[in-house]
């Protein structure tokens, strides 16, 4: 769910700055009882989706870290291969 939410991100964000922002808003609206899909979380999900192409190395690794760790990863180790290192 994660990697395709990223990457249906990705493939949309050409629509306007604003899109994101609207993702969030509408799926709040059809689904007001879903947590974790804030504007926040939905850019976490697109640079995830694009951090982690390889959906094996994600399914086999990368999905074992707690969502949390994951973000630190993304946000805090730079060089590709130490953060898989660390993954």
């Amino acid at each position: 769910m994660l990697m395709n939410s990223g990457k249906f991100i990705n493939e949309h964000k050409a629509l306007g700055n604003k899109f994101i922002d609207n993702l969030a808003a509408d799926i709040k609206l059809e689904f007001p009882n879903v947590k974790g899909y804030s504007v926040r979380n939905l850019k976490y999900m697109a640079k995830f989706a694009g951090t982690y192409p390889d959906e094996q190395f994600v399914q086999q690794v990368v999905a074992q870290i707690p969502w949390g760790q994951n973000i630190v990863l993304l946000d805090k180790v730079n060089d590709e291969n130490t953060r898989r290192w660390y993954a």
